[in-house]
């Protein structure tokens, strides 16, 4: 049987208006089986992009706030850890998913 392609696009603008709660009913519901790894790697993608990018804005933003008034403190120590937060989740995201799965016993 073919996939639902419309069923799939409206999970997918759904996931990416923030519609969490729906997207996963009309995953679970009306999206097969055979179709769910890609919308589960459609996810993490995504929210690893957002997550990225609102720590290289965050960086950006306090770095030129750093740049224009005097040194602050917190915004410095604030700057560090999101610059520790962008790099440790390209680091996890590089991560292979074998090495964090616990391993199965047979």
């Amino acid at each position: 049987p073919e996939p639902p392609v419309s069923t799939i696009k409206v999970a997918n603008c759904a996931h990416f208006s923030d519609l969490a709660m729906l997207h996963a009913v009309l995953t679970r519901l009306y999206v097969p089986v055979s179709c769910q790894e890609t919308q589960e790697f459609i996810i993490s993608a995504t929210s690893f992009s957002r997550c990225f990018c609102e720590d290289v804005v965050q960086c950006s933003v306090k770095f030129f706030f750093l740049m224009d008034c005097e040194v602050n403190v917190l915004v410095l120590m604030s700057l560090f850890v999101s610059a520790a937060q962008a790099v440790a989740s390209c680091f996890y995201s590089s991560t292979p998913s074998m090495d964090l799965r616990p391993s199965e016993q047979g």
